[in-house]
């Protein structure tokens, strides 16, 4: 069976549609070890590329709003709620270590 993460946004995030309910994105990982330091990595672009579009950007979108989006409580706290709920230390090192460069992509 795959393992999911679903990446639950917070109450400050547009709702789609009207809808009062929070938006979600699901990252797949089961194809990943999450001990080893490249998959890590992996996992963390993954979560920064789901936050980034369920956000209100994605990677094609122009560099300053994604860098807005980045900036965000939205982003922010969607992705420091996810790397906490997915509790795997090589992941949550990568997130320490590259918080302050990601505001500033």
């Amino acid at each position: 069976m795959k393992r999911l993460i679903a990446i639950a946004l917070i109450a400050c995030a547009a709702p789609a549609a009207g809808s009062a309910a929070p938006l979600t994105a699901v990252v797949r990982y089961g194809d990943l070890d999450l001990s080893r330091s490249d998959d890590a990595a992996m996992m963390m672009r993954r979560i920064d590329r789901a936050a980034l579009s369920a956000c209100g950007a994605s990677k094609v979108s122009v560099r300053e709003l994604q860098r807005a989006v980045r900036e965000g409580p939205c982003f922010q706290e969607t992705l420091a709620r996810t790397v906490s709920a997915l509790n795997a230390p090589a992941v949550s090192a990568i997130y320490r270590e590259q918080m302050p460069q990601m505001a500033a992509r």
